[in-house]
């Protein structure tokens, strides 16, 4: 080919390229609006990486790093473009809501969940010391157990009413049946499961009055009833965490 037809080919070649790259944005800005509605952050850098190594083994050598640096800048362009344009009335409620008994390992495993996730974690019980200014056992002490699970049910409330993030509940949370509302249409709501010899060494003073095995006879049916998925907690603290994340992943049908 001489100069000319050279030219006219590679203007063909980028106008092509125009193409594919609306088209690819078009899609981008979907993505965004299912990450908003969903809770989830705008980069998963796990994927990205995943696909850069992609491009590089599809590209010959001499084109492999230059292909790389393209598609990080693409990459880059796609995640200003989805916080710019996914609609602000889109609400994004879909947190991540561990229930069951005290002792199972919710809190520490809301923090790794968090942490893996680029999530912010909450704790109901944190937030209801917050608004009383004093610890649990001082509430049901001083107030009594009606007044604490009125207390817990306000603090639900006020942790669903956003979205895109990791929430530790009370053990008791299910007792209360307004809470099921609160809590499904928060997010997804996971039961963590323990053994009873880890469950028997929960520090909790009402727990131990109540004592442990009692309680769980009461609650295994309303934590069986308010869970959407149910994953063990009976070794190490990743493992459990990826359990969660693989049922989530098969739930949502994408990467968390």
């Amino acid at each position: 080919m001489d100069l000319q037809e050279c030219r006219a080919e590679i203007d063909r070649i980028d106008a092509q390229i125009a193409r594919l790259f609306s088209e690819r944005m078009d899609v981008v800005t979907q993505v965004g609006t299912y990450k908003q509605t969903h809770g989830l952050p705008i980069r998963d850098e796990v994927r990205e990486e995943e696909k850069l190594r992609e491009i590089e083994r599809l590209l010959p050598d001499g084109l492999a790093e230059s292909g790389r640096a393209l598609f990080e800048q693409i990459f880059a362009i796609s995640r200003a473009w989805m916080e710019q344009h996914t609609p602000a009335t889109v609400p994004a409620r879909d947190n991540i809501i561990l229930i069951g008994m005290s002792g199972c390992g919710k809190s520490t495993l809301t923090r790794a969940l968090a942490q893996r996730l680029g999530r912010d974690d909450f704790d109901s019980d944190e937030l209801i010391c917050a608004m009383a200014g004093t610890s649990l056992s001082d509430i049901v002490a001083q107030r009594g157990e009606d007044a604490f699970r009125k207390m817990e049910t306000e603090a639900l409330a006020a942790l669903c009413e956003r979205g895109g993030r990791v929430i530790a509940t009370g053990g008791g949370c299910v007792t209360r049946e307004e809470n099921y509302a609160i809590l499904h249409g928060g997010g997804t709501v996971i039961w963590v499961k323990r053994d009873m010899e880890a469950l028997l060494d929960s520090p909790r003073r009402f727990v131990q009055k109540r004592g442990v095995r009692k309680l769980y006879e009461e609650r295994e049916p309303l934590y069986e009833r308010f869970a959407d998925i149910t994953v063990e907690n009976n070794g190490m603290v990743e493992e459990a965490v990826d359990a969660i994340l693989d049922v989530l992943r098969e739930k949502r049908g994408e990467t968390i």
